[in-house]
């Protein structure tokens, strides 16, 4: 890395030697451009006056200018102003014509009611509701007297049908037949029967015949003068029906009597409502309240036309009011601002529009002399501006120190790590000749003695690859093991390792956290008794919170020192 020339490794004694050529270059460029600068600064300081005092009068002449151009904008604002107002109260007055010459022409003669006061008017439309409400009243008895005497007068025709009545006497004259042929029927047939048994009876001297001959003579005579009376007594549902028509005829003449009343009621009502009405000035309704309350609607809706008239009238007469006097204002406003831009004679917009021609005629002139003034002040500035925030030439220095400070740095460790390398190289090649067999054949006994005899053998290939053999020379991978015996691989090198390495680190203690919880029981016997035989030579500490794992090494090595934090 030292003698690369990779970009990417900034520590190279060949890159930071292009890096202190590039610097000292850009080192001598920037002390020419600071002495540009510092001409540049002088000219700048000579351009500063002269530019003031161009934009002092630039400044003047624009505000004149500006004064001018809103002055105008006012006056011709004004000018729209005073044309409208002029123009509406113009129209307005045409409207005040309009409105007179509509409304006279639209006037017509005022009839008293129009002129009726509102409390009089109220009283008037309280009268039309009572009389409305006797009038109601009135059609609603006449309605129900003509209801009454429909109903009596059809009821009355009801009872009346000779249909009906020749039905029902065709009906009694049945049942009287029959009742006539039974009450002479049955007696006979009782007599006939109770007759030969009661002579039978006196003939065979039986008692039990002779009475119940006796029984049934007894028994006929006595049908015999049921029937007799029920023949000969008088028809009640006749007489009921001809009670019921007497009193349905009755009950419809009084029904008459009633419409008669109410008819003559509603008549003496209307001409009394009418006189009513003609008396309050109502006369053209007729006596009708529907019409009278029609023509206190027009009345009122002419008085609310009249004050309508006089609302808007005054209305118009208030606007244009208004907008004369905003007319008057609106001149004095006009007349002031030309007297305020010193154009008391001439006031028209053409003199405004020449006083701001001559003004921009001098405002151009004066720019396109400070135009190059400025130009050069801006490139100036802008220049100076950024050169004061230029520091290249110190930063260009500091990084030219630092790239040689940098270059007897790595000259420096790239002779140590040269010396470092060839003393290495020796060092692992004599360990390689002498310890790393002995390494391997420790690792060896130790995971047989971890395992049981199952993996006997740990070897290096050619190739530089770890690899296991187990009790019947198979060989694996340390990939293809499973986890406990992988670990038990690698510990069993580690603990070979320190046990080879005599003189190396006699007084370090070795430290290990919990590197048994992977293990089972058996396996754990064994890494324990391993980790008990490297303790005979070295100071080991293990931490483990695991009483299994205290357990498996108190048995391999009684003597341990338990310490509990």
């Amino acid at each position: 890395e030292y003698t690369s020339r990779a970009a990417g490794v900034e520590h190279s004694i060949a890159n930071l030697t292009t890096q202190e050529n590039e610097l000292r270059a850009k080192m001598t460029a920037a002390a020419e451009e600071a002495e540009r600068f510092k001409r540049q600064d002088k000219e700048f300081r000579e351009l500063e006056p002269q530019r003031n005092e161009l934009l002092a009068r630039l400044d003047a002449l624009n505000t004149s200018i500006e004064t001018l151009t809103v002055q105008r904008s006012n006056i011709e604002k004004l000018d729209h102003k005073i044309d409208s107002l002029t123009d509406q109260v113009a129209s307005l007055c045409d409207e005040e014509d309009v409105l007179v010459t509509t409304h006279c022409a639209a006037d017509r003669s005022v009839s008293e009611l129009v002129e009726l006061p509102a409390s009089e008017e109220r009283a008037l439309r309280d009268q039309i509701d009572s009389l409305a409400v006797d009038e109601a009243k009135c059609e609603h008895a006449v309605d129900l007297a003509q209801d009454n005497f429909a109903t009596s007068k059809a009821a009355y025709e009801a009872l009346l049908e000779t249909d009906d009545e020749r039905a029902q006497r065709e009906r009694a004259r049945r049942q009287r037949s029959v009742q006539v042929g039974l009450s002479i029927a049955l007696p006979l047939m009782f007599v006939c029967t109770g007759l030969p048994l009661f002579i039978h009876g006196r003939e065979i001297t039986s008692l039990s015949f002779t009475a119940l001959g006796i029984g049934l003579v007894v028994f006929a005579i006595m049908l015999a003068l049921a029937a007799m009376v029920m023949l000969f007594r008088p028809n009640k549902e006749e007489d009921a029906k001809e009670a019921r028509k007497q009193d349905a005829q009755w009950v419809m003449l009084q029904d008459k009597k009633k419409l008669e009343a109410c008819l003559e009621s509603q008549a003496a009502f209307r001409n009394r409502a009418r006189a009513q009405l003609d008396a309050a000035g109502l006369a053209e309704a007729q006596g009708s309240l529907r019409r009278s309350r029609t023509l206190l609607d027009e009345a009122k809706d002419a008085r609310a036309e009249n004050n309508l008239f006089q609302q808007r009238l005054q209305a118009l007469v208030s606007r244009r009011s208004a907008l004369e006097e905003s007319l008057a204002s609106a001149k004095r406003q006009r007349r002031r601002l030309y007297e305020r831009i010193d154009l008391r004679a001439e006031r028209t917009l053409d003199a405004v529009d020449e006083a701001i021609a001559q003004k921009s005629q001098q405002r151009m002139g004066l720019m396109e002399a400070s135009e190059g003034l400025n130009r050069r002040y801006g490139e100036l500035k802008q220049e100076l501006s950024h050169a004061q925030h230029l520091r290249d030439f110190d930063e260009y220095k500091l990084l030219y120190q630092q790239i040689r400070t940098r270059q007897d740095e790595s000259a420096q460790d790239y002779a140590r790590l040269l010396l470092a390398r060839r003393m290495l190289e020796s060092a692992i090649a004599t360990w390689e000749s002498k310890s790393q067999p002995e390494v391997y054949r420790q690792a060896s006994r130790l995971l047989s003695l971890m395992t049981d005899g199952r993996w006997t053998k740990v070897s290096l290939t050619a190739e530089g690859r770890l690899q296991v053999t187990d009790a019947v020379k198979t060989t694996r991978d340390p990939g293809h093991l499973s986890l406990g015996t992988c670990q038990q691989l690698y510990l069993a090198l580690r603990i070979a390792l320190l046990m080879t390495a005599d003189n190396v680190g006699r007084a370090v203690p070795i430290l290990a956290d919990d590197i048994l919880v992977n293990f089972d029981t058996s396996r754990r016997s064994g890494a324990a008794r391993a980790l008990a035989e490297l303790a005979r030579m070295r100071q080991v500490i293990l931490f483990t919170c695991h009483e299994e794992v205290v357990e498996a090494l108190r048995e391999a090595d009684p003597t341990l020192n338990e310490v509990e934090l």
